[in-house]
């Protein structure tokens, strides 16, 4: 799946209540992987993760070296 121009997956665990979920953010680039009870909560929190990844990315380079 892609968000925001990012790729993430969203995966149904071993466990029928679990769903994982991973994305590569920053930069440098970070895995980034978490465990949720529901796809639609895996979908909301790595969609948050990559919100605020591209947030402080943007600050980042908006800064005067």
């Amino acid at each position: 799946m892609e968000y925001r121009g990012v790729k993430y997956t969203v995966v149904q665990g071993s466990q029928p209540d679990v769903w994982r979920w991973s994305v590569l953010v920053g930069n440098p680039e970070m895995l980034r992987l978490g465990d949720e009870t529901t796809e639609q909560k895996a979908v909301m929190e790595v969609r948050r993760v990559i919100d605020r990844a591209l947030a402080i990315e943007k600050a980042r380079l908006g800064r005067p070296d």
